[in-house]
């Protein structure tokens, strides 16, 4: 039992891109989430700016928790962290068409996605 041993090829070639997949798929699904929230009568309550940054900081609280219970195998959890900071980085740019009250979460947000990967990395560097 137990994991396969393939090293720093297989992280670097399975365990980082699973990671990162996954982060961007949450990601996405809450970007999902808020654009049928939009669209939907019913749901266009969850689509204000404040619940967008509570769906922000949610989504990140989420990351951030499997970024820490991927620990064991710290190359998806840099992953993982990866894509959440990377999102909220993309959600705060000046650039991006999102209210102000989104982008301030979403900045402070990138800061816990990586303080997570950080965590997670030293967790797995203890567990070795």
């Amino acid at each position: 039992g137990g994991a396969p041993a393939y090293g720093l090829v297989g992280a670097a070639v399975v365990d980082f891109p699973t990671g990162l997949n996954a982060g961007w798929l949450a990601a996405a699904s809450g970007i999902a989430f808020t654009l049928v929230a939009q669209q939907v009568p019913p749901l266009q309550p969850l689509a204000t700016p404040e619940a967008g940054a509570v769906l922000v900081g949610a989504l990140t609280a989420y990351g951030a928790a499997v970024t820490l219970s991927l620990a064991g195998c710290p190359a998806a959890a840099l992953g993982y962290a990866a894509a959440t900071a990377w999102a909220c980085r993309g959600i705060a740019s000046e650039s991006a068409k999102t209210p102000p009250i989104v982008k301030t979460t979403a900045a402070r947000c990138a800061l816990v996605a990586v303080a997570a990967g950080a965590f997670a990395l030293a967790v797995g560097a203890l567990k070795r």
